[in-house]
């Protein structure tokens, strides 16, 4: 039987892949403690969000730091649980369908890094994997 915070994370997980615009990654924390469950690109906005199994949870010492950060450099970080996760991810999805775009935005736009994706091969709708040369 699955642990409830497993059970969330695959919600979270499954309902993020429903956002247009949108790439995410769970991050796999082996060897660096502190850094957020999920990294969101949506839009061109970063996000951070810290899953916690219940609102009574709150970031460590630690996270709370690479939170803080996240705001500080202008991202957005979030934390979320099963009690609040239905209004974060409407949140997210409002964000994700209607952001509207700044000048400034379009004038980043102008010079944004853009590789040459020639050599790659689709994989999945979200991850890209390298032609073997």
């Amino acid at each position: 039987m699955k642990k409830p915070e497993t059970i969330f994370k695959e919600k979270v997980l499954s309902d993020l892949k429903a956002l247009p615009h949108t790439y995410f990654v769970k991050i796999q924390q082996k060897t660096q403690r502190g850094i957020p469950d999920i990294f969101i690109c949506c839009r061109g906005a970063f996000i951070a969000i810290e899953l916690k199994k219940s609102e009574k949870e709150s970031p460590d010492d630690l996270q709370d730091y690479n939170l803080f950060k996240i705001n500080e450099a202008q991202g957005m970080a979030l934390t979320a649980d099963p009690t609040n996760w239905k209004d974060t991810f409407s949140k997210l999805s409002k964000f994700a369908c209607y952001q509207v775009v700044s000048p400034e935005w379009r004038e980043l736009e102008a010079i944004r890094y853009r590789p040459d994706l020639s050599s790659y091969q689709k994989e999945d709708s979200t991850h890209h994997a390298r032609k073997s040369r």
